[in-house]
């Protein structure tokens, strides 16, 4: 009987083998969560931080932001993808409790709603600089934004204009003849919702909302003109004092 015990010695040692093996992966896919949590951070803060150096008109500095940005993305891309894989081996190998796949199927679903909010965080960045930067104010298509998607881009398009707005503000404040531009943004805008409009959001994509927030904006850059037309109009009164 002795061959019977080596074969149960040999089939304990691969089971333990087997989960120290989905141990060590278990650790690999904690590390990836811990890494990506804060490359999110960083992605949307840098987003954020080209966004407003691009409404100051810095934009040497805003694309140098962007082009670092993006190495951030494709890094969180990669990385992401490798944690995904390890999960689905852990599944189709592991020794483990469930609880320890659930939780790590929890953490991957969190990091893949990081990835879509930094994406989109990116975009609108990305879309802004673009803008900002021709010379005839052309709204960049998916071609120009490299791992962009359906939803990436339906709400980095809807948040861009919420920055048109804030960046027309900016423009006034510096020099408040700048009605031609404003109206620019204004019509891009409206040609932004229009297009937007004719597809049926899921309350789930978190798209919806922000498709509903372009009609804020649009009404913004109307009372915007108003004001300018205001300005434009008292500034080209003559002055009485002067007459005198």
């Amino acid at each position: 009987m002795e061959y019977l015990k080596k074969y149960l010695i040999k089939l304990k040692k691969e089971e333990e083998t087997l989960e120290k093996k989905c141990r060590r992966t278990l650790n690999v896919i904690k590390d990836f969560v811990r890494e990506l949590n804060e490359l999110g951070g960083d992605i949307r803060t840098s987003s954020k931080e080209a966004m407003n150096d691009t409404i100051n008109n810095d934009l040497r500095k805003a694309g140098e932001i962007l082009n670092e940005t993006r190495k951030k993305l494709e890094k969180f891309d990669k990385k992401l993808l490798r944690a995904k894989t390890c999960l689905g081996k852990l599944l189709q190998d592991s020794k483990l409790e469930m609880g320890d796949f659930q939780n790590s199927h929890l953490f991957i679903t969190k990091l893949e709603k990081d990835f879509s909010a930094a994406k989109e965080e990116f975009f609108e960045a990305k879309i802004l600089h673009l803008y900002i930067k021709s010379k005839k104010k052309k709204i960049p298509g998916p071609t120009e934004l490299k791992l962009v998607d359906f939803e990436s881009y339906a709400g980095a398009l809807s948040d861009f204009c919420g920055e048109l707005l804030r960046k027309s503000k900016w423009d006034i404040i510096n020099d408040f003849h700048c009605e031609k531009k404003v109206k620019k943004y204004y019509n891009d805008i409206k040609i932004i919702y229009q297009a937007l409009a004719k597809f049926a959001f899921s309350n789930k994509s978190g798209i919806r909302p922000k498709v509903d927030n372009l009609k804020g904006y649009i009404r913004g850059f109307e009372n915007l003109l108003c004001e300018l037309k205001m300005k434009t109009k008292n500034s080209n009164k003559p002055n009485k004092k002067s007459e005198n």
